[in-house]
């Protein structure tokens, strides 16, 4: 039986990524091609035991995440591809299940499932709200306006993807690369659709979100999302650029991009309930994570 699925990972060579090998290729014919992200990553890994099907690809430290990601796009020659992170959890089941329901339904292109977030402060599975029947990602992900708990998301390392004629990557990006990727994807005609069931576990940390999502990549974040969706475009501003700012206590970055907000879309009636609100979750996760850092020292 020929190989079906090539999975991307563009990697700084973490010393998670052994085991992110070995949850991929277990139980499943797959190809593995490792992006490393600089001369120093690539001979690192190049002194690993590694099987005939990993691939390791040296790639200049000037890269952006985008870059990398069209070096990947470039080698696909299987049926199915992915893309997954050096540090997350690739579980058993995803590489069936997404494969299995792209086999079932050939006018799909791009099947997402579900991913478990954890964190310092718990565990929760997104989405619970689905994109369905090819719903445009920006309107599925940003016209809802979003104040205490976000159930709508997507990510890129959930999804399995059927091998096509794709977009490249935006080049020089590195912070929502994997989303304006995707939309322009639809733009081209491939149809997206989300499961319920889990297939990846995720460790994110709001303090490394917050310094990538600063004023000048919400201002290019806001310019994609407003060529598609005028109203989802001013929801993102207004409630979802600064939720990473807030949960880790950033107390200037949420100014900065609040500034911005003020500047690019001007002040809403809303907002003499929003920002207060706003206001007080920053002050409660900065005073969270503060105990957090003494309870660790």
């Amino acid at each position: 039986m020929s190989t079906r699925l090539t999975v991307i990972i563009p990697t700084l060579g973490r010393s998670t990524l052994p085991k992110v090998i070995e949850e991929i290729a277990f139980s499943n014919e797959v190809i593995i091609i490792l992006l490393c992200h600089g001369a120093s990553t690539f001979q690192n890994l190049k002194k690993l035991d590694l099987k005939p099907e990993i691939q390791v690809i040296e790639c200049s430290e000037k890269l952006s995440i985008s870059d990398l990601c069209n070096e990947g796009l470039a080698r696909v020659e299987t049926q199915y591809f992915a893309f997954f992170s050096d540090d997350d959890t690739w579980l058993p089941q995803k590489s069936q299940l997404l494969m299995s329901f792209l086999d079932l339904n050939p006018e799909i292109d791009i099947v997402f499932g579900a991913t478990l977030e954890v964190n310092g402060k718990g565990k929760k599975i997104r989405p619970t709200d689905l994109l369905r029947d090819n719903q445009n990602i920006f309107a599925y992900l940003y016209e809802v306006p979003i104040i205490f708990s976000n159930n709508r998301y997507l990510g890129l390392q959930d999804a399995i993807l059927r091998n096509g004629n794709y977009p490249l990557f935006r080049q020089g990006i590195s912070v929502y690369e994997d989303i304006i990727w995707l939309a322009d994807a639809q733009k081209m005609g491939h149809k997206v659709h989300a499961i319920s069931d889990l297939v990846s576990v995720k460790y994110p940390s709001l303090t490394r979100s917050s310094s990538r999502q600063g004023p000048e990549s919400a201002n290019f974040m806001f310019k994609q999302i407003k060529d598609i969706n005028g109203a989802g475009a001013k929801n993102y501003l207004r409630f979802h650029a600064v939720r990473a700012s807030i949960g880790s206590g950033k107390v200037n970055q949420y100014f900065k991009l609040l500034k911005l907000r003020t500047a690019v879309i001007g002040v809403n009636w809303r907002d003499i309930y929003l920002i207060p609100i706003q206001l007080c979750q920053l002050v409660y996760f900065k005073s969270t994570n503060a105990t957090v850092h003494q309870s660790q020292q």
